[in-house]
């Protein structure tokens, strides 16, 4: 059985949500419980279409990942790392930055989904 995508992670990568969706149309019978899965991936990536992205599934664009607001600014964090704005390891003063403000302007170019009680941005 196929990875299961639940509301409530920090990262959702949607190519494994697509990949699922695929999984599960090639069965030839669904149980319940898949069945279920099936519908609730599947209202995602509707809410999920033409919200910008890079990721291009059955004509359509997706973001390729869906970051929990709760997580969004240890997100901004690991961006800055990763773009090697910071190194991790700053001392004062670069150790004073504003997270909660940096994830707050990066915010501001994604686009909101909510997915089961959660809310996600996505770019």
């Amino acid at each position: 059985m196929g990875k299961n995508i639940w509301s409530g992670a920090n990262v959702i990568d949607l190519r494994d949500v697509t990949d699922r969706v695929d999984e599960l149309r090639g069965l030839t019978m669904m149980t319940k419980q898949e069945m279920d899965e099936f519908d609730f991936l599947v209202a995602l990536l509707e809410k999920c279409k033409d919200k910008g992205g890079d990721l291009h599934w059955e004509g359509d664009w997706y973001p390729s990942q869906l970051i929990n607001l709760n997580y969004f600014e240890e997100y901004a964090k690991e961006l800055a790392q990763d773009l090697g704005c910071i190194s991790g390891n700053e001392e004062w003063p670069f150790n004073c930055i504003d997270w909660k403000k940096a994830a707050e302007i990066l915010s501001q170019d994604h686009a909101q989904i909510t997915y089961g009680k959660e809310t996600y941005l996505a770019r």
